[in-house]
């Protein structure tokens, strides 16, 4: 007897096999079976775009087959408005798309186990790599409620963790917690409200009624819990390059998603720490004669301090036009 479930906990009663996401020959091969014309290249773009996730895949080919638009042109769509495509293309035969099957799971732990979804939705705006768990524990004085308390006890933080996991939301190994990029994607837009299906009410409501924070409160604690473990020291500081190699992806993460957060006076703390972040990324980079990486980010960095403390952007102009000399000349 075969029994398949996304839970966790069934080792006691047998072999437990896990799945992967498939491997990338095996995701075109997917797309392919609703999408026999489809070429390879194409076909391999939107499959690492989907994450090789199958009900993605499946979805995505559903999607292709009854619109019969171009596959190069569902990449572009997919590229710039995943989260609505997340709820369209329903597979022949079942009901579930990727939205709704993490919508169901969403809607019970959100009565089960509260600080898990602040947890998850704080990993939405965290890279799709192993994100430390000591992030957390670390600095819970910066963490939004019921989380700020899990994180300080880690007994209730473990628990929060083990929700995630146990629901397949997440994946934790000894470098961290890891979340798929889809998942991330649905969580983001339920936080902006956007309606991605049938059963997608919008931000999640928590036990007692608790209505969760747009998108950008969530970014902006994660931007200042960056800002709080990153060290500030770079330049002929290696003892700290290990976390910043560690803490890069969801610095740059969070940051792509800054231009989410409103133009608003009370968003000025979060601008400040993104512009912090770009900076020190960018110092970190620099350091490592990654120039080409550096630069972009450098410029970002005065761009949004220009905007938010005019009079304190001259340091970073100056860094960002030392990154532009160096790139230059070779050095």
């Amino acid at each position: 007897m075969i029994v398949t479930t996304r839970r966790a906990g069934f080792t006691t009663l047998g072999q437990v096999l896990e799945l992967d996401v498939l491997d990338l020959a095996s995701a075109v091969t997917l797309l392919r079976a609703g999408v026999p014309h489809l070429d390879d290249e194409t076909g391999r773009l939107i499959a690492q775009e989907l994450g090789r996730l199958p009900l993605a895949l499946e979805q995505a080919a559903a999607y292709l087959d009854r619109t019969a638009m171009p596959a190069s042109e569902y990449f572009g769509l997919l590229r710039r408005r995943a989260a609505d495509l997340f709820g369209r293309g329903t597979v022949s035969g079942r009901e579930e798309t990727v939205t709704t099957l993490w919508d169901i799971t969403l809607e019970r732990i959100s009565s089960e186990d509260p600080a898990a979804v602040v947890l998850l939705e704080l990993c939405a705006y965290l890279a799709p790599e192993p994100i430390p768990l000591d992030l957390f524990t670390g600095h819970p004085e910066l963490l939004p409620e019921p989380l700020a308390a899990a994180a300080a006890d880690e007994l209730a933080f473990g628990e929060a963790v083990a929700t995630l996991v146990d629901y397949s939301l997440a994946k934790r190994s000894p470098a961290g917690l890891q979340l798929h990029r889809l998942v991330q994607g649905v969580v983001r837009a339920r936080l902006v409200g956007l309606h991605l299906g049938p059963r997608s009410p919008g931000p999640l409501v928590a036990a007692g009624g608790y209505s969760k924070p747009p998108g950008g409160a969530r970014l902006g604690a994660v931007l200042s819990l960056l800002c709080a473990d990153a060290p500030g020291t770079i330049t002929r500081a290696p003892q700290d390059w290990p976390r910043w190699a560690v803490l890069l992806p969801s610095v740059l993460t969070a940051v792509s998603h800054f231009d989410s957060l409103p133009a608003s006076p009370k968003e000025a703390a979060a601008r400040g720490h993104a512009a912090w972040l770009l900076d020190r990324a960018a110092t970190y980079l620099q350091v490592h004669a990654r120039l080409a990486e550096a630069r972009p980010l450098s410029e970002r960095a005065v761009a949004i301090s220009e905007a938010v403390y005019p009079a304190g952007a001259r340091p970073l102009a100056e860094r960002a036009e030392a990154i532009k000399r160096r790139g230059q000349t070779g050095g």
